[in-house]
């Protein structure tokens, strides 16, 4: 499957609406503009022939093979109809950006609209079974969270599906079901993980040894194999490349697409060195160049598409900072007369709260003295990690010092530095984010066997 690269551009990737939800407003702020300095990778199109017309948005529905509808799938005695099925195609299509060019193309991302569909109604069955509920309340936020991230409404998005013959409740079940996966897996598993020191010290061996070797951050999707479709496996990952040529961004293909755990981040695997990974993953990576996505290929945990975003030396100097920040959340409409009124009460609450700040060891305490405000800490996060706004407003500031307000889509903020750390030689991640780091991938195998048990003890029929 070796063949040209397709160039990529590097902006600014939007969080997912997980990730908003798992960690909470305070971690979202605080990690979701974090990373929006960091890649999204939708590919230009390059040179080619004239393409074939793009289909009109009806030809995207999904029509019935008779005139009622029907079901598809039966999954232990729950049906999944083809309304179902025609809802969550629409889903994928607004939330991807995909625009197939033909039926066998659509065809196809209909499959894994379906395959998606039947792991989801698995997993929520499970989680009914052990008593775990998911309140309306909580999908609405996480709703609506999911609208403000992408510059859009509740009601924005509807219209979005709606032009696709889709319907909002496909999102929200896919929504419900996330969050109550994420937690059986937490209450079930959590607690007994266990991440030993020799465990860490060997992983912040291997990562010292690998210090001074180019280090690439990547992006990844990958495609499981199933035994005996492996041509349609390849035929996804080949049909995803030309769909990001179209304009497809990187990170929502990895989020509806890839069965890697960093799916969930958009593909976002951040800064990895050379020695750390494979040998074929690592001569791909040598033959591209930053801003460049590769051809599809094979490796022991599927078909891999990688998108380099930047390549740097090992030995690069490398700033990282320990900050507090504080957060008045905007939840109001951008643009609406509420909007403007809560942004000037939030501006004028921050500058006071800047003015009585001493430093670090009070920030936290005087900010939450505030109607509204949310503070909270970050240690030892690397300066490109960070929005452009929140470098520009640290980089004028000494140890102990308070910003200017800042506003970003999440709302105000003010941030103060207490830490600023310069690694000639690349800094190491602390012990505890390398214990996170195992845990996470522990528990994303768990995920997959979990799952993989479930389809197996389960009746599921197709009609």
């Amino acid at each position: 499957m070796n063949g040209h690269l397709f160039r990529a551009d590097v902006k600014r990737q939007r969080p997912h609406w997980s990730a908003v939800v798992a960690s909470g407003l305070m971690t979202a702020s605080l990690l979701c503009v974090a990373s929006a300095a960091q890649a999204q990778v939708p590919i230009e199109t390059a040179p080619t022939a004239t393409p074939a017309p793009s289909m009109a948005p009806d030809d995207y529905v999904l029509t019935p093979s008779s005139p009622q509808e029907g079901a598809v799938v039966v999954v232990n005695d729950e049906v999944i109809s083809t309304v179902d099925l025609r809802n969550r195609l629409a889903l994928i299509l607004v939330t991807t950006g995909l625009r197939p060019q033909d039926q066998e193309t659509l065809q196809q991302i209909q499959g894994e609209a379906l395959e998606n569909l039947v792991n989801e109604r698995v997993k929520m069955q499970e989680t009914k079974r052990l008593g775990i509920e998911i309140s309306d309340e909580q999908v609405d936020e996480a709703l609506r969270a999911l609208a403000r991230d992408n510059d859009t409404s509740v009601q924005g998005l509807q219209a979005e599906l709606q032009a696709l013959g889709g319907d909002i409740r496909s999102l929200r079940d896919q929504i419900r079901t996330d969050i109550a996966w994420q937690r059986l897996l937490t209450a079930r598993y959590g607690t007994r993980l266990r991440i030993s020191n020799d465990q860490i010290d060997n992983t912040l061996e291997r990562i010292a040894a690998n210090a001074d070797k180019p280090q690439y951050l990547i992006s990844e999707i990958v495609i499981d194999i199933i035994p005996g479709r492996e041509a349609e496996a390849e035929s996804l990952a080949v049909k995803l490349i030309d769909e990001m040529r179209r304009g497809a961004p990187f990170p929502a293909l990895a989020r509806q697409f890839s069965s890697s755990s960093s799916a969930a981040n958009g593909g976002d695997i951040g800064w990895v060195a050379a020695g750390e990974l494979g040998g074929q993953t690592e001569q791909v990576l040598r033959s591209i160049d930053p801003g460049q996505v590769s051809r599809p290929f094979l490796t022991q945990d599927g078909i891999k598409i990688l998108a380099l975003r930047d390549r740097r030396s090992g030995t690069a100097n490398r700033v990282s900072y320990s900050l507090k920040q504080a957060v008045i959340p905007i939840r109001s409409q951008p643009g609406t007369p509420e909007a403007r009124t809560q942004e000037e009460r939030a501006w004028g609450t921050m500058s006071q709260l800047r003015q009585r700040i001493t430093g670090c060891d009070d920030f936290e305490q005087i900010a939450q003295s505030a109607t509204g405000v949310q503070a909270g800490g970050i240690d030892d996060i690397a300066r490109e990690n960070l929005a452009p706004s929140f470098q520009a407003a640290i980089d004028g500031l000494d140890e102990g010092q308070v910003s200017e307000p800042i506003r970003t889509q999440i709302g105000v903020h003010i941030l103060g530095l207490c830490r600023r750390t310069v690694d000639m030689k690349g800094a190491l991640p602390s012990r505890d984010q390398v214990e996170i780091r195992l845990q996470n991938q522990q528990l994303s195998m768990i995920s997959k066997r979990y799952l993989r048990d479930l389809k197996r003890a389960a009746t599921i029929e197709g009609r």
